[in-house]
């Protein structure tokens, strides 16, 4: 019996390469990294830090912080290496907004002790060797940007 040659036949799926799943965990990582960052700041201003990562079928939010004169605050967290703040609408855009409104009014109806106080939507920017930029009010509970 014959060998048949096989080499052109059928491509093989390409490998992942392990380098691959690191920067992918690398990037988790710097994910929950500048997330502990942004509560540390907040903290740091008198918020507490109610919930971190919530995630709803309507939508996740980074940070839910109470503080800032009776107000829920709900914190989209963004890294900001490579965009300015003029990009914010692109960072954070309509439906990301909408998503984080409708996370928020889900987590509102499942706490209802929170609902005497007053939303805000909150973006903060992190960028390595700068202090975080703050954007309090960022949106409203509509999505649209204020």
């Amino acid at each position: 019996m014959q060998d048949v040659p096989t080499s052109g036949s059928a491509r093989a799926a390409p490998a992942v390469r392990r380098s691959d799943r690191r920067d992918r965990l690398s990037s988790v990582e710097k994910g929950r990294i500048g997330e502990r960052r942004a509560a540390a700041f907040l903290q740091d201003r008198g918020y507490r830090i109610v919930q971190r990562n919530l995630r709803t079928p309507a939508g996740e939010i980074d940070l839910i912080a109470s503080g800032g004169g009776g107000r829920i605050v709900f914190v989209e967290v963004k890294a900001w290496g490579s965009f300015g703040v003029s990009d914010l609408a692109a960072a954070v855009n309509d439906r990301k907004r909408l998503r984080i409104a409708r996370a928020a009014s889900a987590f509102l109806a499942a706490n209802p002790r929170y609902g005497r106080l007053r939303p805000r939507f909150d973006v903060l920017l992190l960028r390595a060797g700068q202090p975080p930029l703050h954007l309090e009010s960022a949106f409203g509970a509509d999505g649209r940007l204020l």
